[in-house]
């Protein structure tokens, strides 16, 4: 009877470990859904919806990306210049042959994701710090690249428009590579070994390493991935400016950061879904669209987006402390 009572305290424990944030991320969304049925209105419009989830989504798929590194026990903020860089390259090569620039954007952030988790795998030097230098790396080198200067998308570019502007089935393109970037996630660390051992490799990295799994690969393949997703939604995002400058990633770690918090990530790792993910892209999205709507301008949006991340941890963190 013992035995079967503790069996049962261990699968709540478990499902409550897992369903905390969400439930959290629920809680201030519903919170924000009813300010703004009360005073903001106008959020509900199916226009203003469409605009919404379409503007807001390349920081989704960022995060959609940076959610698995986090999953591993790491971090990186050198997302937003790989963004900058991404677009720095294709800046050099859209005159020549658009399908080949967009192949290059692509192969940037393929390649600086997979320098990063090779760096963080080899050196053992703590991700924020390699990451903050990177980030530095990337930024100089998207300057030096393009001597800071504006490269503008124009409609001559039309498969870059196409894929920041156009629609698959009615649904945002951009809209659309974000929620099945999360949902293919979503699959693969439920169903498949290897998204378990990203799980394992995030919750203890010696027993993961102890029971045979290669710790190693899977981190570097999860910053690949993530460097990829950054690439990807550069190349949406200076699509839907119609421009792309040095600043273009400018705060993309932060609000990638934002959403995977905000969706039930653990920052310690192993813990968080990448269903949390979409429902934190949708809050953040709610919450900076209402600023915009409101006309109270990006800083209250970048303030509350700081209030929001550290009220989630500490919810997250209290509730983990009742538990025990």
């Amino acid at each position: 009877m013992r035995k079967g009572t503790g069996q049962i305290k261990r699968v709540y424990q478990d499902l409550a470990e897992k369903t905390q944030g969400l439930l959290i991320s629920f809680l201030i969304l519903a919170v924000l859904l009813i300010i703004s049925a009360v005073f903001i209105p106008k959020v509900f419009q199916l226009k203003n919806l469409e605009n919404m989830l379409r503007t807001y989504a390349p920081g989704g798929i960022v995060a959609a990306g940076l959610s698995l590194v986090i999953l591993t026990g790491e971090i990186d903020v050198s997302v937003g210049t790989i963004m900058t860089l991404s677009m720095a390259v294709a800046a050099k090569l859209y005159d020549i042959n658009e399908p080949l620039t967009i192949v290059a954007i692509l192969a940037t952030g393929l390649f600086t994701g997979f320098l990063n988790g090779i760096l963080i795998t080899r050196t053992k030097v703590p991700s924020l710090m390699l990451t903050i230098g990177m980030s530095s790396v990337y930024g100089g080198l998207a300057s030096i690249l393009v001597k800071a200067q504006k490269k503008y998308i124009t409609e001559v570019y039309s498969l870059t428009n196409l894929l920041a502007k156009g629609s698959i089935l009615g649904i945002p393109i951009p809209l659309f590579v974000c929620v099945f970037s999360a949902i293919a996630f979503e699959f693969m660390l439920r169903k498949t070994a290897f998204g378990k051992r990203i799980y394992y490799t995030g919750m203890n990295k010696r027993a993961s390493w102890m029971s045979g799994v290669n710790i190693n690969r899977i981190k570097v393949i999860c910053f690949t991935v993530c460097g990829l997703l950054s690439a990807v939604a550069a190349l949406l995002l200076s699509g839907q400016l119609g421009s792309a400058t040095v600043q273009l990633g400018d705060g993309y770690d932060v609000t990638a950061i934002s959403i995977s918090v905000l969706g039930g990530i653990s920052l310690s790792g192993g813990v968080g879904t990448l269903v949390g993910t979409l429902l934190g892209f949708v809050t953040i999205s709610l919450m900076q669209n209402m600023m915009a709507i409101a006309g109270l301008g990006n800083y209250v949006s970048i303030t509350l987006k700081g209030v929001m991340i550290i009220l989630v941890v500490f919810l997250y963190g209290l509730s983990a402390r009742k538990r025990t």
